[in-house]
């Protein structure tokens, strides 16, 4: 759609970087320590040390920049997480140990926002995108407290859909402590079998019960009404990709059926965040301490 967009993998199954980078580009990344675990850990943390990392768009992508979580190195035999120094999963354990023993040297939680809230990110980029595991780790929590919105897609099963309270319930907790500028942007359905023009009786019934259980909270929970199906070549594409190390993304975003179903839900975005252009920056808040309550936070980042 021509928007300038910068997306950051911080969840451990590393999806995002396998559907955008090679084997190799990973495998060269994660050498040239340019992987959102050695931002974290860098001695810097303003917007030209993450530009400096995330380098020059994804080649066929002229819009879109990509900082990856990349393999340990000492365990790039497979994309299994390993215990080695240099991956994601122990940055993270030794970051927070670190910020427990010493609060006042520096607050593990700000390091992304530091970066993106650099008015040159908002002149760069119309969009960021970060993509969390589904638990607050120490990578997440730098996420929402960089972020305006969060975006909860739901698979339409029992287990997923009774997390999504759950997951709420924290979120709730975390805008009293250190985001109070968060917003739930919706609730999507993810991975949904369609029938007939509409989704199978399952999926439905799943979905009507998770909306039924918001109903009467304020602030209102929103949910898309556009539902991203399940759709087969997804799969193909990203076994394809593995298989003959090609991009999946790359390959997925050629299908006319996906496309225009996450068109829709694009669309769908771009309505809701369109009265929310013109939020002042707010300040990085200072060593050991936390964000102020009438903290602004910016849109589209």
């Amino acid at each position: 759609r021509g928007k300038n967009v910068l997306m950051i993998d911080l969840d451990f199954q590393r999806s995002l970087s396998r559907l955008l980078l090679s084997t190799d580009e990973r495998k060269m990344r994660h050498l040239e320590t340019r992987c959102v675990q050695h931002f974290l850990t860098g001695k810097a943390h303003d917007a030209d040390a993450l530009m400096k990392m995330v380098g020059e768009p994804i080649s066929d992508l002229a819009n879109c920049w990509f900082l990856p979580n990349s393999d340990s190195v000492r365990d790039n035999s497979s994309d299994t997480p390993g215990c080695a120094d240099d991956s994601l999963e122990e940055t993270e354990m030794r970051l927070m140990i670190e910020w427990i023993f010493e609060p006042d040297s520096h607050d593990i939680r700000f390091h992304l926002r530091e970066a993106l809230h650099d008015p040159q990110m908002e002149d760069r980029f119309q969009y960021i995108l970060l993509d969390c595991p589904p638990r607050l780790t120490t990578a997440c929590i730098n996420a929402l407290a960089a972020s305006d919105y969060v975006l909860v897609p739901v698979t339409l099963d029992a287990m997923a859909t009774n997390s999504v309270p759950y997951l709420l319930k924290s979120l709730d907790f975390l805008k009293k402590d250190i985001l109070p500028q968060l917003e739930i942007l919706g609730v999507v359905a993810n991975r949904v079998k369609m029938r007939s023009g509409g989704p199978e009786r399952r999926d439905r019934h799943a979905w009507e019960s998770l909306t039924q259980q918001f109903e009467g909270r304020m602030p209102p929970l929103y949910f898309f009404k556009t539902k991203i199906q399940e759709n087969a070549a997804i799969g193909e594409y990203a076994t394809r990709a593995i298989e003959e190390d090609e991009l999946a993304l790359r390959l997925a975003i050629c299908d006319e059926k996906t496309q225009a179903n996450f068109e829709g839900l694009v669309v769908e975005i771009e309505k809701i965040l369109g009265h929310d252009d013109s939020q002042p920056l707010s300040p990085v808040p200072a060593m050991g301490s936390h964000l102020p309550e009438n903290a602004a936070v910016p849109a589209d980042e």
